[in-house]
């Protein structure tokens, strides 16, 4: 991952008041911007430990997000179903035992 502490930056050209600075990371001049989104975003977070949100990722972000949160609610319903699932199997089998021991018991 990559650590700055501070990084200076130098227009090529005058900026606008709240125009975005942006800064181009990447293996080669050119190259990241040919990769298709989730390459160039893979290599960014493998390669330097960032989570891109550039012009050219945003508008894909919400989506992805859209559906990892819905993959993370079916998940948390599964493991509730599951859960239920553990305590019903738990219950049968501590009946079935009780049932065992009555019918082994003395005078049963």
């Amino acid at each position: 991952p990559l650590h700055l502490d501070a990084v200076t930056c130098v227009a090529l050209r005058a900026l606008r008041p709240g125009e975005a600075v942006t800064v181009a990371w990447g293996p080669e001049r050119g190259k990241l911007e040919r990769w298709g989104m989730d390459t160039r975003r893979k290599w960014l977070e493998e390669n330097l430990g960032l989570d891109c949100a550039c012009e050219a990722c945003a508008p894909n972000l919400k989506k992805r997000e859209r559906k990892r949160a819905e993959a993370a609610v079916a998940a948390a319903r599964q493991a509730e179903k599951d859960r239920e699932a553990d305590k019903v199997a738990r219950r049968r089998k501590a009946a079935q035992a009780a049932a065992q021991a009555a019918a082994e018991a003395p005078g049963a």
